[in-house]
């Protein structure tokens, strides 16, 4: 899973002018009217954090970070959303079935309709039994900014509505097998990000893109369990020892 992950430079200098989808939003930095770019180093489920979404992909916009279907009677913050649903539970990185996530309630309806992209300078996880007691975080190794896929939901409940987004996650790549971890968010190539985005794009082909990153341009390093603090702070991604 991903449940912590940062935002401070967003440098997408790697991403392709081929780009059609999000390439002024990510390249230009540009932000929906009204709105700001504000750099966090440790975002947490219930947080704000920039997303951009298939109805404006001109613009990175502030949404929370916790998903709340359209059903529910009080805010859920579903932070992930497995791709494979409730199928595959033993997290097999070899997995071929059926993407579950089209049939759960929560989410069925935003992943044909409400996808997303969530940028990162990195995300933070731990090994399944310790989880944050004992944090690693994940960044490329070239330092360039990387985009997770997501979905999002306006949900409204009488007066009161707010917008929010969830990380998908697949089974574990081979860089977040190490650490002993079971999932890992789902990383989009930059050439995939066009059909993420693709409103006509069909179900067989969003299955596709639902697959464990390729680990080879990533790294990952120790860092203090002070990222459990929630502080907005540099110091956050400090490594304690050597790089894997």
């Amino acid at each position: 899973m991903c449940g912590v992950f940062a935002q401070t430079g967003l440098d997408f200098r790697g991403l392709s002018d081929t780009i059609r989808h999000a390439k002024k939003a990510l390249k230009e930095k540009r932000i929906k009217e009204g709105q700001s770019i504000l750099p966090n180093f440790n975002i947490w489920t219930g947080m704000n954090a920039l997303v951009v979404t298939q109805e404006e992909p001109d613009f990175m916009q502030n949404m929370q970070f916790g998903f709340t279907p359209d059903w529910a009677k009080k805010q859920m913050y579903l932070f992930n959303a497995r791709v494979e649903g409730d199928e595959n539970q033993l997290n097999s990185p070899d997995y071929s079935g059926e993407m579950g996530i089209f049939e759960k309630p929560a989410f069925k309806e935003a992943i044909r309709h409400n996808r997303c992209i969530v940028p990162m300078d990195y995300f933070i996880e731990g090994p399944e039994k310790l989880g944050l007691k004992k944090p690693f975080l994940f960044k490329r190794k070239d330092d360039l900014a990387f985009v997770v896929a997501g979905i999002w939901n306006k949900w409204q409940l009488k007066d009161f509505s707010i917008y929010c987004f969830s990380i998908l996650t697949t089974p574990a790549s081979k860089l977040v097998k190490q650490i002993g971890h079971h999932r890992s968010p789902l990383i989009l190539n930059y050439e995939d990000i066009d059909g993420w985005l693709d409103k006509d794009i069909s179900p067989d082909k969003l299955t596709k893109l639902m697959q464990p990153f390729d680990s080879e341009e990533f790294e990952c390093y120790p860092i203090s369990d002070g990222v459990t603090k929630k502080q907005n702070t540099k110091e956050v991604m400090t490594p304690i020892l050597e790089l894997f």
